[in-house]
């Protein structure tokens, strides 16, 4: 019988590792990343994937499958190629083998549908082959024959500085980021999106209309995802003995609601 471990998200910290870009790549790329789920005898790691609003670039670097089982359609995915993929909406339960090896990126919201040239709105899900859009045969040769993270970045900085050296931006791309850079600090204000589209000297409406463009999701929305997430990792190292107000919350009813909604779990399972 398979044994496995389940992994709460701080927990994963130990088998990734992170570098982020510089120059004019910074406006796309959040961070690149290496994990390998070297197990300590166990056959499969499961961790949970929390809702987000960013892209991701998964390069498969040793041929091994791994699964998605979306907690609330309750659907299981079965990945083995290298993948895109878009915002996430629900929560999933993904779960790994031993010795599983990958390296990518994290592209900042909206990039994703910059890249492509494709409505953010059609993003959301998705799942797709890296090779339905970008052209990767030698790139992903690099990142399989060598054992430096640093080399890997190496060559994911200069195939990606390739694809966005004649992709412009707009003023509302970089509006869209100021405001996500002010979630923190308005957080715990119950008109925090208002606020921020003050602070940013443009309407709320138009505020949600730039976020509804380049994100596909209203600011709304990915306020209560960064929320939560925040939220969730205090929760982990404190449990009940949090000051909610300064993460938005009420009280614990008002976390566990958000739980249910955004996982389709209870908090106390996460």
């Amino acid at each position: 019988m398979s044994s496995y471990r389940a992994f709460k998200p701080n927990d994963l910290r130990g088998t990734l590792k992170m570098a982020h870009p510089k120059g004019y790549l910074a406006n796309f790329v959040e961070f690149f990343w290496q994990s390998e789920f070297a197990t300590d005898g166990s056959d499969f790691i499961y961790s949970y994937a929390l809702p987000n609003y960013s892209g991701l670039l998964s390069f498969n670097l040793c041929h091994s499958s791994w699964y998605s089982f979306e907690l609330i359609q309750q659907k299981t995915y079965t990945f083995s190629n290298s993948k895109i993929f878009g915002s996430l909406p629900h929560s999933c339960l993904c779960k790994y083998p031993k010795g599983l090896k990958q390296a990518g990126v994290k592209l900042k919201p909206g990039a994703l549908s910059l890249l492509l040239g494709i409505p953010a709105e059609e993003l959301q899900g998705l799942k797709a082959d890296i090779g339905d859009f970008f052209s990767t045969d030698l790139l992903e040769e690099q990142l399989s024959t060598t054992n430096s993270f640093a080399e890997r970045v190496r060559y994911m900085e200069a195939f990606f500085n390739k694809s966005v050296l004649n992709s412009s931006i707009d003023y509302r791309y970089h509006l869209v980021q100021e405001a996500l850079t002010r979630f923190d600090a308005f957080m715990p204000f119950g008109n925090a999106i208002r606020q921020i589209a003050e602070d940013l000297c443009v309407t709320p409406k138009s505020l949600n209309r730039y976020f509804m463009h380049w994100v596909g999701v209203p600011p709304k929305w990915c306020l209560k995802v960064h929320r939560f997430t925040k939220m969730l990792a205090a929760y982990q190292q404190f449990s009940h003995h949090l000051p909610y107000e300064l993460y938005g919350y009420n009280d614990h009813s008002h976390l566990y609601k958000d739980a249910i909604n955004l996982t389709g779990r209870p908090i106390t399972h996460l």
